[in-house]
């Protein structure tokens, strides 16, 4: 678990492997971080099946434990959530 003082940049890279698919970058995926009652979709890139992307200071409200979630054809047949628990923590 990452530990980051709220309002600080914080750089997350998220390694991804899915079954029978050499590139995620082909799939319709969709991020959020989430913390009690906040939940924000997130901009990403993705660089060698890995997920990266910056949770900025200035988007931080909540303090505590934080849950990445990826979603795999988010509201469509097949669609697939895939959980990172307790990745990070933001603290004052």
């Amino acid at each position: 678990m990452y530990y980051n003082r709220i309002g600080t940049d914080l750089n997350i890279q998220w390694p991804i492997s899915v079954e029978g698919v050499d590139d995620i970058s082909t799939l319709d995926l969709t991020l959020y971080v989430e913390c009690k009652r906040f939940k924000k979709e997130m901009d990403f890139t993705i660089e060698d099946n890995t997920l990266v992307f910056t949770f900025y200071g200035i988007d931080q409200t909540v303090l505590g434990i934080y849950d990445l979630e990826l979603v795999l054809n988010e509201g469509e047949h097949g669609q697939v959530i895939c959980d990172n628990k307790k990745a990070f923590k933001l603290y004052k």
